[in-house]
Order: structure tokens, then C-alpha cells, then sequence
């Protein structure tokens, strides 16, 4: 408790159902939430995740648009082009944990 500086920890086998206001992770199997309630301002925290999900989207948007252009594809050497796309998974995934954050942090 120290290492981690919690004033309190609470591990139970099973939970009826998620906390609000809170994080989750899974780590080998195992789902932990980290309420945020009371450390957190939650407007000003939701407001960063609403703005960083939308230039994401404006990235998404843009990567793909960029491999839909048959003129790029044809000209762009094929590593420049594998790495457009991984640039596009690695928003994309992004994105979906912004909106579970978000959905997390909304109840």
C-alpha cells in the first residue's frame, strides 16, 4: 500500500458490478478497476478525452483517405505505405479506448 501510495485496497474474487467513476484494466485474466471518484475532476477529465477522441478522428479520417488514394498507393514505396497503416491501427485503437474511457468515466 505503500509502494503505491493507496490509502485503502479492497480485492474481493468477485464484484456484482463495476464501480462508477472508475478505470479498467485486465491483467492476466484478472479485471481491475480504479475508482477515480473524488481524485479526479471528471468534467475537465472528460472534456480532454472528447477533445483527444476527435483529433484522433480527424487522424483516422486522414490515414484513410490517404490509403483510399489510388495515386498514393501506386507512387508510395511499400514500407511508407505499411507504415500509413499502422499508423491507422494504432489510432484506431487508440480511439476505442478513449471512447471506453470515456463511457467509463460517464456512469
Amino acid at each position: 500500500m505503500n509502494l503505491a501510495g493507496l490509502l485503502q485496497a479492497t480485492i474481493q474474487l468477485s464484484a456484482p458490478e463495476k464501480p462508477d467513476q472508475a478505470v479498467t484494466a485486465v491483467v492476466s485474466g484478472v479485471e481491475v478497476y480504479l475508482s477515480l471518484k473524488g481524485l479526479v475532476d471528471i468534467e475537465k477529465e472528460l472534456a480532454r478525452l472528447e477533445k483527444e477522441k476527435g483529433n484522433l478522428e480527424k487522424e483516422i479520417a486522414r490515414l484513410e483517405g490517404k490509403l483510399q488514394n489510388q495515386n498514393f498507393l501506386a507512387k508510395a514505396p511499400a514500407e511508407v505505405v505499411a507504415k500509413e497503416k499502422e499508423k491507422l491501427v494504432d489510432y484506431q485503437n487508440k480511439w476505442e479506448a478513449i471512447l471506453e474511457r470515456i463511457s467509463s468515466l460517464g456512469n
